[in-house]
């Protein structure tokens, strides 16, 4: 178990050459809802506090939330977003902003990913400080400083702030539907890939890359995949270990400033099928779940660069060739993690069809200035073939 205490607010200077903060003051994943009064009577300036939810988890969880701050004395507005599955984009934020009192020292985000990403750019435009009260382990953005929300129909990542404490009941976190715990466990292996990426730049281009905020993302991985049996089933302690792990991605986000270190080639790819289904009015599967089928794709899209000669006879010692073999899993690897927490290997089953797949697979290295296995694929002349081998191990 992670002693979240010893890496906040403690300023020191990285192996990696930088100063690093993680300005988060209070991160508890308990088994009952920690002492929000007190965390904003210690962090907060003020009593007049703004929660955000969305109608179901107000029911379950937003109404005692409320009811706990109300008892101590703070005054209470709130804002509920009436769908069941919220999109993140102008018209959902617009929203948001339109109803935050003018006066509010503080917001409190009660819900998982979508509510958060709003609820902290909010905070971040408007510069009042935020809570967050994890309601599902869907995604790792609790305690990142970038909020991924949609703009013009595109999925887009905005720099924000940390929340200044992260407050978390596991056994209600526990309660939540098995398709969002399956999206949780699909982001974290994810960042298999997203770490490979960052090395191989590194490697390359001498791009910047922080061996803890690395370590950070690599225990995050390492325990969701030791305790899937438990997460599957939604045992505490394994929901426990989702939430850890999606945490200590958070946090190596914010260690960095972007999301470098946990969101690479899968990533891209995820963000791109969002995309296609969101300008064809199709509602897209969890990110998660777009993150799981886009790290299995990346994998056979690496396994088959990797035993290129272009690849080969690249001007990299062995030993630095080996690490970064070592660090990609194997494609059986990924198939073994998917099928332990009861996801798909097949396109098809997250309505996948393969142009989107093909489309994706060619041209998204474009929607972002990240330098990935895709980017080294283009620049060496194989991108079209390397799209070719994964359509084949994709569509069996």
């Amino acid at each position: 178990m992670t002693s979240f205490a010893q890496l906040l607010n403690k300023p020191f200077t990285c192996s990696c050459g930088r100063k690093h903060t993680i300005s988060i003051e209070h991160i508890a994943l308990n088994d009952r809802l920690p002492p929000l009064n007190q965390l904003c009577i210690d962090y907060l300036k003020g009593k007049k506090l703004f929660i955000v939810s969305d109608a179901t988890i107000w029911s379950v969880m937003g109404k005692g939330v409320t009811a706990k701050f109300a008892k101590g004395g703070f005054k209470i507005s709130h804002f509920l977003f009436d769908n069941t599955k919220v999109k993140p984009d102008e018209k959902a934020l617009g929203q948001l902003l339109m109803n935050l009192p003018v006066d509010t020292n503080g917001l409190v985000a009660v819900g998982s990913g979508t509510i958060t990403d709003l609820v902290r750019y909010a905070a971040t435009i408007t510069n009042r400080p935020f809570i967050s009260v994890p309601s599902a382990p869907s995604m790792d953005g609790y305690a990142s400083s970038v909020s991924s929300l949609i703009y013009n129909g595109r999925k887009t990542t905005y720099k924000g702030k940390n929340a200044f404490a992260i407050a978390g009941d596991v056994s209600i976190i526990a309660e939540a539907p098995q398709d969002l715990v399956q999206a949780g466990f699909g982001d974290i292996i994810g960042k298999k890939i997203a770490i490979s990426d960052w090395l191989l730049s590194y490697m390359l281009n001498d791009e910047y890359y922080c061996h803890y905020a690395a370590s950070l993302v690599k225990s995050s991985t390492d325990l969701c995949i030791r305790n899937v049996s438990a997460i599957t089933h939604s045992q505490l302690d394994g929901i426990h270990s989702l939430m850890e792990a999606l945490v200590l991605s958070g946090l190596a986000i914010s260690v960095v400033g972007n999301s470098r270190p946990a969101s690479g080639t899968e990533h891209l790819l995820a963000h791109y099928f969002e995309s296609a289904f969101i300008k064809a009015g199709k509602a897209p599967v969890y990110h998660g779940m777009a993150v799981a089928l886009g790290t299995l794709c990346a994998t056979h899209f690496y396994q088959y660069v990797l035993d290129t000669s272009a690849f080969a006879s690249l001007n990299l010692s062995e030993e630095k060739k080996h690490v970064l073999r070592d660090q990609v899993p194997s494609v059986r690897e990924v198939e073994t993690w998917l099928e332990g927490i009861g996801l798909s290997k097949n396109p098809l089953d997250y309505k996948i069809e393969k142009p989107l797949l093909e489309e994706a697979l060619l041209k998204a290295r474009y929607t972002r200035d990240r330098y990935t296995i895709l980017s080294f694929a283009a620049e060496h002349g194989l991108l079209e073939k390397a799209v070719c081998h994964v359509m084949r191990e994709m569509y069996v």
